[in-house]
């Protein structure tokens, strides 16, 4: 005869997280496509300078969504076919980019910048 033990009970676990992911969404909009792929590109590269000089590594910064919301119109060509041309008119970015790093690593930064936790 077999015999069978049964446990009910709660518990309650309590860790530290191995993993910090700062999230930075920087939006933008101009008058033209050129411009907001130019805006950002400068945008990224001072982030990426301003990450640097706090002591953190800027090859932890990805972006993780990017979209370009362009304006097109339909048209029918000479031919009579359906064509579209890009519309001269506001461009906007969304641009979201994260900082992800061990805890250790952001502990380390803390320390040394003194920053309480």
């Amino acid at each position: 005869m077999e015999r069978t033990i049964r446990v009910k009970g709660k518990g309650k676990i309590s860790v530290k997280p191995d993993t910090i992911k700062i999230t930075i969404k920087a939006e933008g909009l101009r008058w033209n496509y050129d411009e907001t792929i130019e805006q950002s590109t400068y945008d990224t590269r001072i982030l990426r300078d301003a990450v640097e000089k706090a002591g953190l590594d800027p090859k932890n910064l990805k972006t993780t969504y990017f979209s370009i919301d362009s304006k097109y119109e339909s048209y029918r060509d000479k031919n009579d076919d359906y064509k579209e041309k890009f519309v001269v008119t506001n461009t906007s970015i969304a641009h979201i980019l994260s900082l992800i790093m061990t805890t250790r690593y952001w502990e380390k930064f803390c320390t040394n910048w003194r920053i309480a936790m």
